[in-house]
């Protein structure tokens, strides 16, 4: 029974995880079909989901609206977008200023949706973001307020990091902080003190300096083992070099933990946006490396890869799958702006050389592009989730 349990489980992660995919994709879609409609292109159907039709309904505009099998994604179908047609209302025979803003609307409303669902996150849940404590090899770090509460550690005071040397902490990497520390004898901090379960505290600049620490090492007895005290607990003594002298290592004395923060509307907002395009910047470098060849399998994945991440998040909770979320919707959005056929980016370098030529590649061959690169695509997306899984 309580395997059941846990396979019904699973099932239902995998689903939502289908669902919140499907979300974004649909958004996407939504911004192509908006600015289509507001612009006069005529749009033969929306639809949720892909596969037979479940459900459909046609307005008197002759506008399908649909619900579909497969619940993945949704497309907007527009008259005569991969052909030569007639109709004065059909996507090709529209201006290519006016195809650039459909084109682009799907991109653009990823990325907006993205952005205001994090700064209500980061205003109403707040933005995870590092703490910093005195090590216990140097516990009067300047600065450094904590004081620990363990039978209550809600209690606790904690010096929560939003800025090292004037840039905001975004993404939550160690080896972020890591590369923000390294190679500097002093490192200027914005941080806000509070208790662990308050929204609010003081701000204030701090300014850390290295100082040289002990190398210490685990006591160990005449068989190897290490020594413990009373308690259960290794005991350290302080490393020796070659000549038999104290070790030292220039530290900052410090111990970094992550905790959330809250902040006002228009900070999120901030937080929010800078937060984004950080994102993209995150994922374009992740693109780069394809070209390379650097961590292909680590960096890449397919529909099965994207869907397995989505479905270990949606296990985790509601906060942090609204969260990643928003990092899969500029993810797409990144994507889908790319320059390569099929995608929206690849339809958008199309219409720029027609607004340059004055005239349009053949519609035949231009369809014929798109069709051999979402097969391309889709073949590489398949290479991608099978060297993640077995490369």
């Amino acid at each position: 029974m309580e395997l059941f349990l846990k396979i019904l489980q699973i099932i239902g992660y995998v689903i939502l995880a289908f669902v919140c995919l499907s979300v974004m994709v649909v958004l996407h879609e939504l911004g192509h079909f908006i600015a289509g409609r507001k612009l006069g292109f005529k749009v033969n159907e929306f639809a949720v989901g892909m596969g037979p039709k479940i459900l459909s309904r046609k307005l008197k505009s002759g506008l399908v609206l649909s619900w579909r099998l497969i619940p993945i994604g949704g497309f907007c179908a527009f008259e005569g977008e991969d052909e030569e047609n007639p109709s004065p209302g059909a996507f090709n025979n529209q201006k290519p200023w006016k195809r650039l803003i459909v084109l682009a609307a799907g991109v653009v409303t990823n990325f907006l949706s993205a952005m205001i669902v994090l700064s209500l996150f980061f205003t109403f849940s707040g933005q995870t973001l590092p703490y910093i404590a005195p090590s216990d090899d140097f516990a009067e770090a300047e600065g450094v307020v904590y004081e620990a509460d363990e039978a209550n550690p809600e209690n606790s005071i904690i010096t929560v990091v939003t800025r090292i040397e004037g840039k905001p902490i975004q993404m939550l990497e160690p080896a972020d902080i890591t590369r923000l520390l390294n190679g500097k004898d002093k490192v200027t901090m914005t941080v806000i003190v509070r208790r662990a379960n308050a929204k609010k505290g003081e701000t204030k600049e701090i300014e850390l300096v290295r100082h040289p620490i002990p190398v210490l090492v685990p006591q160990l007895d005449g068989e190897g083992k290490p020594v413990l005290d009373e308690n259960g607990k290794p005991l350290f003594e302080q490393e020796k070099d070659e000549n038999g002298d104290p070790k030292f290592e220039d530290k900052f004395g410090i111990l970094i933990g992550y905790t959330r923060q809250t902040f006002g509307f228009f900070e999120s907002t901030a937080r929010a946006v800078r937060f984004s395009f950080f994102t993209a910047g995150k994922i374009l470098s992740g693109l780069g490396s394809l070209f390379t060849g650097a961590n292909v399998a680590e960096t890449a994945g397919g529909p099965v890869t994207m869907i397995k991440g989505l479905t270990d998040i949606v296990a985790t909770g509601a906060e942090n799958t609204i969260y990643v979320i928003c990092l899969f919707s500029v993810n797409l959005a990144i994507f889908n702006a790319l320059p390569l056929p099929a995608l929206d980016g690849g339809r958008m370098v199309f219409t720029i050389i027609e607004w340059i030529r004055k005239k349009p590649l053949k519609r035949s061959v231009e369809a014929m592009i798109h069709f051999v690169g979402i097969v391309l695509l889709f073949g590489m997306a398949i290479l991608f989730d099978i060297l993640h899984f077995f490369g």
